[in-house]
């Protein structure tokens, strides 16, 4: 929109005022889109996917991170909301008391919190915006905001506390910032460097919080208003009439003006959320509170020779609508002297700058989806947790580049450096394959390894799902070394490691096995006492580390909650954990688990247990406390999230694989395909739009996700001669589960027909940073390359699958030349029903948040390595391309390139196409 029309909208503001709905949903707020005026009112409904047909839910406001100040006087929750309605405040509660004393307004979806080393300010990173509040934990304020970019997810800082590091999923990289502190003064700025590939991105953009537009600037925030601008409104009228603004008859809510009169004793806050939709970031001069002409001619704020032009009280004014107001230095107009605060600065990034030294995390192997981040005691390295990279990114500080990679072949899920020590919350290393010594695996004769996967074998015979376990894994950081090869992690593991009827006993070490819980999500260490939230049971689990030699001791673990995603470990010793699904924090008291505990000694196991569970204390810190679940949908999420609880081993969920909904970044052996063919775990979002499902295309929503729960779910308690005896057990135990869970008796299917409905309510996909424009020569390349390309299988409008019968599905070189029709002979009697073969490709959407494997069997690390055929000169290093064509198959037939119209393109087409393909 350009400023001319802004001026004409600003003005039927004025007029319109709370009849646009803007003001009741709280007006603008820090971090509204500059060319939105109604900020928040329209802003969330622009990047939402709704699915066809969704019905409303209960509003959730998802606690995810919990982090304590300095004296542990007082706990900060960030309330990250859901993709489609994200949250924008940090909840601060009195672990005392448990009672929540003020909620701070932040960006959009915060997250993640890191306490400076000086012990005052709090950093929270916020997902859907591209900066940072900072809060003033000694005036517990938000004092206001940095600099950083859309999808921050971890942040850590230096011993020093002078440097930050931020982890960007977006970039699959890491950011670095200075930061000075002076007392009640703190700035963090991003590091600049020459050259880089476009730099931090923080361009107008249709994603919630964007605040940029031209040249960046200091983020205002209402510090710096209610010191400064405030002032000024209260003292200055027209014409030098009235108590200014309060009394004045142009503000005194006639015909929907701005009412600020009628506020009783002058609110502020009302103010500032009312003057906000009044003014233009970055474009003071084209904004209505500044230049809406008045009737005698010149501007409304021109009476006498206040608000005149180029006057202290306009350029204050102008410079807090610039972004250029310094919190703590009282502005060039030097009307008020300041109260401290926080200073931001911007390091002279301008749009489309580069913020470095961006560290790039490696290709291929690492750097997908990085979120959690750590620092080593002696300051040498930065540990960074990939999400979708299979592994631990380590950064040489000195050197500003990644050393060395700590495979897992398994989500990181947090990273914690303790002394000598770097611990890692993740899952198993296996891939649900048989292991070489399996009966099945010998009686074939299969061979160790194809030229397609390095090994088609696990390091333990367990198949399927079984082989879904629950890992921390430890290095010693003293003996990492950049030459390699690294000494592997010692791998604690699931409790029920060798439990389920499909694993073999005797192949891990006992003392191993000591994991209770399901899904390691945070780590809280402090001292040798480690807490772990386990999400996906509803639990907190205790262990002690031991030094000499390193080692890990189970303690306890305790029912919280639906979805504990975060844990935090005060000075005093309290334990503090966010439940997500409910809106719930349990606080656990150290003292009353010692006393209880004593107390109930000699009682049985679970009696001690359900004692010291009735000492937590159950903080309900959403707006809606009515009880969760209470509709299909919230029935349907808590099963998907805590499926464990129903799983024959309490080790499994549906997100294990799908972990928010998106993928792991494995290729995994499951059940429906038979021998030792793996399948790339595909996103579960989009599931109302992207049917039919598997590769064949031959099953709906509900009869997929059967088979695949139904080999989680309880099998180790089945009972009976029959199938339906064991089907009738299974059945029961779900009832008396979900009585106690919900309050209402839900059998197997019913279960399953609630996940449905949560898959299926929303689109639940995240919103996309890399917006298209047809100016961006690139991009347009890009897209009539797709349009040429890619629609025979691909929507050209959405990138939504369609289905297209082309045939088996074959995968290619595997077992030498021998091409494996890879058809599931367990659906072919749905196959049969079709009127021809279907290929169902994946959906596209989200394509940029999505990490490998790609292709039906997880070949290709990257879509390059889709699109490419083999050596090709516009491969990157270590990249291996599988557009290829193959004959003597099955059946002596030839198989087409697997993406056969992208095989000759360009290096340069290939970029372009792979640009278009992350705005999808």
């Amino acid at each position: 929109m350009k400023s001319t029309q802004m001026v004409a909208v600003f003005g039927a503001l004025v007029l319109a005022g709370a009849a646009a709905g803007c003001l009741g949903s709280g007006g603008r707020k820090p971090g509204d889109k500059p060319d939105d005026p109604c900020g928040a009112c329209d802003s969330l409904d622009a990047i939402r996917e709704v699915a066809p047909g969704s019905a409303e839910q209960p509003l959730r406001e998802r606690p995810s991170r919990v982090l304590f100040d300095m004296t542990g006087e007082r706990a900060y929750v960030s309330m990250g909301g859901s993709v489609g309605k994200p949250g924008t405040t940090v909840a601060v509660i009195d672990p005392a008391t448990g009672a929540v004393t003020t909620r701070l307004e932040v960006g959009y979806g915060p997250a993640e919190m890191a306490l400076h080393p000086g012990g005052r300010f709090i950093v929270v990173l916020n997902r859907y915006s591209n900066y940072a509040s900072v809060i003033d934990s000694v005036k517990r304020k938000v004092s206001g905001y940095a600099l950083t970019d859309y999808y921050c997810e971890g942040i850590a800082f230096s011993a020093d506390g002078r440097q930050a590091f931020v982890t960007n999923r977006k970039r699959d990289a890491v950011l670095i910032f200075d930061v000075e502190t002076t007392g009640a003064t703190f700035r963090m700025t991003a590091v600049t460097a020459a050259g880089g590939d476009g730099g931090v991105g923080m361009g107008s953009s249709p994603l919630l919080g964007s605040r940029s537009q031209g040249v960046l600037a200091p983020v205002q925030d209402q510090t710096a208003f209610n010191n400064f601008v405030w002032p000024i409104m209260k003292q200055v009228g027209e014409g030098n009439t009235g108590p200014g603004c309060m009394g004045n008859a142009c503000h005194s809510g006639v015909a929907g003006r701005m009412n600020l009169g009628a506020l009783p004793n002058g609110d502020m806050q009302r103010a500032y959320d009312e003057v906000k939709q009044r003014s233009l970031d970055m474009q003071p001069d084209a904004s209505a509170l500044l230049t809406k002409a008045s009737r005698n001619g010149g501007t409304a704020h021109s009476g006498g020779t206040r608000w005149a032009v180029g006057s202290a009280q306009y350029n204050t004014v102008k410079q807090w609508m610039n972004g250029t107001l310094e919190v703590g230095g009282g502005g060039d107009g030097g009307v008020l002297p300041g109260d401290g605060g926080v200073v931001v600065t911007d390091g002279g990034l301008v749009a489309d700058a580069t913020v470095g030294p961006k560290i790039e995390l490696k290709e291929l192997e690492v750097g997908q989806n990085p979120r959690d981040i750590a620092v080593s005691a002696s300051g040498k390295y930065v540990f960074v947790g990939e999400l979708g990279g299979l592994g631990v990114s380590v950064i040489d500080v000195a050197k500003a580049k990644t050393a060395f990679h700590l495979d897992t072949n398994s989500m990181v899920l947090d990273v914690a450096a303790v002394g000598d020590l770097l611990l890692v919350a993740t899952t198993n290393s296996s891939n649900g394959l048989p292991c070489k010594a399996d009966p099945e695996y010998v009686a074939l004769g299969a061979q160790t390894s194809d030229d397609v996967f390095a090994d088609v074998a696990d390091p333990t015979c367990t198949r399927g799902y079984s082989d879904i376990q629950n890992e921390l894994a430890m290095w010693e950081i003293s003996k990492l070394t950049e030459a390699g090869p690294n000494p592997p992690a010692v791998r604690y593991t699931s409790d029920t490691a060798e439990k389920s009827e499909a694993d073999f006993e005797g192949e891990l070490a006992r003392e191993l096995q000591i994991i209770q819980g399901s899904l390691p999500e945070q780590l809280a260490v402090r001292g040798t006492e480690v807490w772990i939230a386990m999400s996906a049971s509803r639990e907190v689990s205790q262990y002690e580390l031991v030094t000499s030699p390193p080692g890990l001791r189970f303690k306890r673990v305790l029912t919280t909650g639906w979805n504990p995603t975060g844990v935090a470990i005060s000075p005093t010793g309290k334990v503090m954990v966010t439940n997500r699904l409910s809106d719930v924090v349990s606080i656990i008291d150290p003292v009353m688990l010692a006393a209880a505990e004593m107390a109930n000694a000699a009682r049985s196991p679970e009696e001690r247990r359900l004692a010291l569970e009735a000492t937590i204390q159950q903080v309900a810190v959403g707006t809606d406390r009515g009880r969760y679940p209470r509709t299909a949908v919230e029935i349907g999420e808590s099963y998907y999230y805590s499926t464990a609880v129903f799983a024959s081993d309490g080790d499994k969920s549906c997100n294990h694989c799908h972990y928010e909904l998106n993928s792991d970044g494995k290729a995994w052996g499951i059940g429906l395909v038979t021998k030792f063919g793996r399948r790339s775990v595909m996103p579960a979002w989009n599931q109302a739009r992207t049917a039919p499902y598997l590769a064949e295309g031959a099953i709906d929503m509900l009869d997929g996700l059967r088979p695949k729960v139904e080999e989680i779910s309880l099998r180790i308690d089945y009972t009976g001669a029959s199938v339906f005896g064991q089907l009738a057990t299974r059945d029961t135990k779900y009832r008396e589960l979900s009585f106690q869970l919900y309050g209402e008796q839900l059998s197997f299917d019913e279960m399953i027909a609630d996940m449905v409905a949560f898959l299926g309510n929303d689109a639940h996909l995240p919103p996309n940073p890399n917006k298209f424009s047809a100016s961006d020569p690139v991009l347009a390349k890009g897209k009539q390359l797709f349009m040429t390309a890619c629609v025979t299988c691909h929507d050209p409008a959405t990138g939504y699958s369609k289905p297209s019968a082309l045939g088996p599905v074959v995968t290619l070189g595997r077992y030498d030349d021998f091409n494996r029709d890879e058809s599931d002979p367990n659906i072919l009697g749905a196959l049969l029903s079709k009127p021809g073969f279907v290929f169902n490709p994946p959906s596209l959407r989200g394509l940029w948040d999505r990490p490998g494997p790609f292709l039906h069997d997880g070949r290709a690390r990257t879509v390059r390595e889709v699109l490419l055929p083999p050596g090709s000169m516009c491969l990157k290093p270590s990249e291996r391309g599988w557009n290829e064509t193959k004959t003597g198959g099955v059946g002596g037939s030839s198989i087409p390139g697997t993406h056969a119209p992208t095989t000759e393109l360009p290096c340069a087409d290939v970029d372009a196409l792979v640009k278009y393909l992350w705005t999808l």
